[in-house]
Formats: C-alpha cells, sequence, structure tokens
C-alpha cells in the first residue's frame, strides 16, 4: 500500500462548512458504533484496528474500558490515553486472549492477507470475544449497476472486496461463530449517489433527482441484501 496515497485521501482535514458537516457527520456515525459494542460489552478491553484520527475509540470512557488501538499513521496528541501499537495489524504483536471486543471499520478490504489477519484477531480475543467489522458489499446495487465507477472501487487501497457469503466464509476459516449480519444505512450516506454520479456523469438539472433516489433506495435495498455496506459480527 502507498503510504502517501493512502496517509493523505483517509487523513486530510477539510476546511469551513465542509469541516462542519463532516464532524457532524462523523459523530453521528461513531454513535451507531458505539451503539453496536454496547450491545455485547459495557465494559472492558477494546481494541480499534485502524483508528484514524481516533474519534471513535475516544467516546469510550476511561473508567470502564482500556483502550487500545492499531494505527500505523496515528497522530498520538489524538490519542490520549489510549494505548497505540504505530504499526500495521499484520506486524502488530497482541497478546493471546487479551481483548474484550475488537473493531475493524472499513480496513478488512485493505488487507493483503484477510483471513490470516483474522486468525490473528482470533487469537487476540477473549474465549468470550466479539469482532465487530464493516466493508463495502460487493454485491450492492451501485456496485452492480455502476461497476468500476462504484464508489468503495479504489483499487489504489482496497486489495479486495467481499460479499456477505464469501464474509461469512472467512469467519468461519478463521474460527468465528457468526452472531449477526446487517446491512448498513448510516455508513457512507451518499455513497450511492456519487457512484451513479461517476457512471452517468449528469448535468446539475438531474443531479438533484439522482440524490433524492439514492436516499430513498438505500434503506429499501437493506432487506434484499443489496445494501452498500455491510456489518458483520462475530464470537470466538
Amino acid at each position: 500500500m502507498n503510504k502517501s496515497n493512502y496517509s493523505h485521501e483517509y487523513f486530510q482535514t477539510s476546511q469551513g462548512f465542509k469541516k462542519v458537516l463532516e464532524k457532524v457527520y462523523s459523530q453521528i456515525l461513531n454513535y451507531f458504533r458505539k451503539r453496536t459494542v454496547y450491545r455485547y460489552f459495557q465494559a472492558g478491553r477494546i481494541l480499534e484496528i485502524g483508528c484514524g484520527q481516533g474519534q471513535f475509540i475516544s467516546q469510550f470512557e476511561v473508567q470502564d474500558w482500556q483502550r487500545f488501538v492499531i494505527e500505523p499513521y496515528a497522530k498520538t496528541q489524538n490519542l490520549k490515553s489510549i494505548k497505540v501499537f504505530k504499526t500495521k495489524l499484520e506486524k502488530a504483536k497482541l497478546v493471546a486472549n487479551y481483548f474484550d471486543i475488537i473493531t475493524m471499520w472499513h480496513v478488512l478490504e485493505h488487507l493483503d492477507r484477510p483471513k490470516e489477519g483474522l486468525k490473528k484477531i482470533y487469537q487476540a480475543l477473549k474465549p468470550t470475544g466479539v469482532l465487530i467489522l464493516s466493508t463495502p458489499n460487493s454485491d450492492s446495487l451501485g456496485a452492480r449497476l455502476t461497476g468500476k465507477n462504484w464508489f468503495h472501487f479504489d483499487w489504489r487501497h482496497h486489495h479486495q472486496l467481499f460479499n456477505e457469503k464469501q464474509l461469512r466464509k472467512l469467519f468461519s476459516q478463521a474460527g468465528f461463530k457468526l452472531l449477526n449480519t446487517k446491512y448498513l444505512t448510516w455508513e457512507y450516506p451518499f455513497d450511492l449517489y456519487h457512484s451513479l454520479v461517476r457512471k452517468l456523469k449528469p448535468g446539475w438539472v438531474l443531479k438533484p433527482f439522482l440524490l433524492v433516489f439514492s436516499l430513498i433506495s438505500k434503506p429499501i435495498l437493506v432487506p434484499f441484501k443489496e445494501g452498500e455496506t455491510i456489518m458483520i459480527v462475530g464470537k470466538k
């Protein structure tokens, strides 16, 4: 993975009104992610793999949680009272049977060897530990309609993309018992819209109609397993 491209596109900051919108969206997104964690644990040791600037992991209170992150481009000033492994998952030295919960938000698709990565996570979890991850859904409507113009088709950074069947197989091969799969509407709310715009290249008159279509379609697609992203939860 090219470090300069990756770090620039994933950690750059915006200015003005766009920066405010991104901050609000980030807070909403991390609220839903935190709520997912609390369905399984209310305290313990939590490891986030790929924490970015640390907005998600920083939500967890110090008095209840021991917080850890794996992030090769971590800025430690944003991660106070958090144990930082400033490396990639493949090189991180993790203690076996140590963590209660591990999260990976859109990291699996970046791994060169995802099955080996999941096996390493499995070993690091306690006997009752849980892994929660989300990743693009390669069987989504956007992927099928827009092909290489799909918002989540990023050949520079995404080494592999998965559908639900492939994810279930990976989890099983790593030793996990599947607890839940869910197609998400609150991750990347405009991803289908951007995919359609890239594919169709519409004028400004049609863009509002595509925006409305995409926002209405996203929750409708979930029961049909064609949502743009998928979350999967496994237990050791």
